[in-house]
């Protein structure tokens, strides 16, 4: 039960996520959205789409933040464990997805 791309690894039965063989340390929210993101790969999610899957709760107003920190943070663990922040991309408007 493992999503692999490139060399990102994601282990859904550990929950674990590696690049290059090394662990990158994601929180309990941020491996959700990375595995929504990585199952779903190209198809866009709006901060609603993300907020609602990941949290299980209604979108408000001040979710979009939240969304935002998240999307951050992980980009981050990714750039500095493989470099491949890039996946992760923005669509102006609409939400993100990611991308090979």
């Amino acid at each position: 039960n493992r999503l692999v791309l490139g060399d990102l690894s994601v282990d859904q039965d550990t929950r674990t996520v590696t690049v290059e063989g090394r662990d990158v340390n994601l929180t309990s929210r941020e491996y959700c959205i990375l595995v929504l993101l990585l199952k779903n790969r190209r198809k866009i999610f709006s901060s609603e789409n993300i907020y609602e899957s990941v949290w299980n709760e209604p979108y408000t107003q001040f979710s979009n933040n939240t969304i935002m920190v998240h999307i951050k943070n992980l980009r981050n663990k990714l750039e500095a464990g493989c470099g491949c922040a890039h996946l992760i991309k923005t669509v102006w408007g609409k939400g993100y997805k990611f991308e090979e």
